[in-house]
Protein backbone atom coordinates (compact mmCIF):
# COMPACT_ATOMS: atom_id res chain seq x y z
CA UNK A 1 0.00 0.00 0.00
CA UNK A 2 1.21 3.47 -0.82
CA UNK A 3 1.54 6.10 1.88
CA UNK A 4 1.57 8.92 -0.69
CA UNK A 5 -1.14 11.44 0.13
CA UNK A 6 -3.46 12.14 -2.79
CA UNK A 7 -4.37 15.82 -2.86
CA UNK A 8 -8.19 16.02 -2.77
CA UNK A 9 -8.71 19.75 -3.20
CA UNK A 10 -7.12 23.13 -3.67
CA UNK A 11 -8.27 25.79 -1.18
CA UNK A 12 -8.02 29.48 -2.03
CA UNK A 13 -8.97 32.67 -0.23
CA UNK A 14 -8.53 36.02 -1.99
CA UNK A 15 -9.11 39.62 -0.87
CA UNK A 16 -11.04 40.53 -4.05
CA UNK A 17 -13.60 38.56 -6.05
CA UNK A 18 -12.23 36.85 -9.13
CA UNK A 19 -11.84 33.67 -11.14
CA UNK A 20 -9.58 30.65 -10.84
CA UNK A 21 -8.67 28.08 -13.47
CA UNK A 22 -6.63 24.91 -13.12
CA UNK A 23 -4.76 24.24 -16.34
CA UNK A 24 -2.93 21.08 -17.43
CA UNK A 25 0.56 21.15 -18.94
CA UNK A 26 -1.01 20.75 -22.37
CA UNK A 27 -2.92 24.01 -21.80
CA UNK A 28 -6.34 22.45 -21.28
CA UNK A 29 -8.49 24.10 -18.60
CA UNK A 30 -9.58 21.26 -16.32
CA UNK A 31 -11.37 23.31 -13.62
CA UNK A 32 -12.96 26.77 -13.40
CA UNK A 33 -14.45 28.47 -10.37
CA UNK A 34 -15.55 31.88 -9.18
CA UNK A 35 -13.87 33.30 -6.09
CA UNK A 36 -15.74 35.47 -3.59
CA UNK A 37 -13.80 38.10 -1.65
CA UNK A 38 -12.61 36.85 1.74
CA UNK A 39 -14.34 33.47 1.48
CA UNK A 40 -12.46 30.15 1.28
CA UNK A 41 -13.15 28.30 -1.96
CA UNK A 42 -12.42 24.58 -2.29
CA UNK A 43 -11.82 23.13 -5.76
CA UNK A 44 -11.86 19.36 -6.05
CA UNK A 45 -8.89 17.80 -7.85
CA UNK A 46 -9.36 14.23 -6.65
CA UNK A 47 -10.30 12.89 -10.09
CA UNK A 48 -7.45 14.59 -11.97
CA UNK A 49 -4.52 12.47 -13.13
CA UNK A 50 -1.22 12.87 -11.29
CA UNK A 51 1.06 15.55 -12.67
CA UNK A 52 1.97 19.22 -12.78
CA UNK A 53 -0.80 21.81 -13.16
CA UNK A 54 -1.01 25.58 -13.19
CA UNK A 55 -3.47 27.49 -11.02
CA UNK A 56 -4.41 30.77 -12.71
CA UNK A 57 -5.97 33.27 -10.29
CA UNK A 58 -7.46 36.48 -11.65
CA UNK A 59 -8.58 39.19 -9.22
CA UNK A 60 -8.87 42.95 -9.53
CA UNK A 61 -7.34 43.07 -13.01
CA UNK A 62 -4.27 41.09 -11.90
CA UNK A 63 -3.39 37.51 -12.79
CA UNK A 64 -1.20 35.19 -10.70
CA UNK A 65 -0.06 31.76 -11.83
CA UNK A 66 1.05 29.11 -9.36
CA UNK A 67 2.26 25.57 -9.97
CA UNK A 68 0.79 22.61 -8.13
CA UNK A 69 1.72 18.95 -8.24
CA UNK A 70 -0.96 16.30 -7.85
CA UNK A 71 0.76 13.08 -6.75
Amino acid sequence: ASDVYKRQQVTLCVPQAGQVSIVSLSGMVVRNASLAAGIKTDISVKDLPSGLYFVRIGTGGRVQIKEIVIP
